[in-house]
């Protein structure tokens, strides 16, 4: 499950990446058909982050049992920490994620990126949603403050 996880995280930070070199760009809902696994728990929501001053890079994954992990660097597999999210919390992003605000955002949230801006790819589901800090609109800004800690655990 974790290595299925850390797959997608990994695709969401190069996704970013693609994306950003591209100069921004759409696309968005669809991907792969693939079933999840019956026996283990599903990814729920990855989060990838990069950009701010420093051009920092990283992600979030949460699996749907409330368990995830934070990425050092997006594009590598390397967990930095592991940890669980309490039931509160988990209950309330999985609202946000399959909540119709969510469903209803578009693919990108901005224009342009905004300068030194931390930008954050949202994958749940086979969906992304591409945000920066200027551009956090319900429900991202209250996912973002659920996994803050998270978020700012990478270092």
């Amino acid at each position: 499950m974790v290595a299925r996880i850390r797959r997608r995280a990994v695709a969401a930070g190069m996704l970013v990446g693609l994306l950003a070199a591209c100069g921004g760009g759409g696309g968005g809902g669809a991907g792969g058909d693939a079933a999840p696994d019956a026996e283990v728990p599903g990814e729920l929501l990855t989060v990838s982050v990069r950009g701010g001053l420093a051009g920092a890079a990283g992600g979030v994954f949460v699996a749907v049992d409330g368990g995830g992990g934070v990425m050092r660097a997006a594009g590598t597999a390397e967990t930095v920490v592991r940890d669980e999210l309490s039931a509160a919390d988990l209950a309330t992003l999985t609202d946000l994620v399959d909540g119709e605000a969510f469903a209803a955002l578009p693919p990108q949230t901005f224009d342009e990126p905004a300068p030194d801006a931390f930008q954050y790819t949202f994958v749940h589901e086979d969906r992304y949603v591409m945000a920066d800090d200027a551009s956090l609109e319900p429900p991202l800004d209250e996912i973002v403050e659920i996994l803050r800690p998270w978020l700012t655990a990478g270092g």
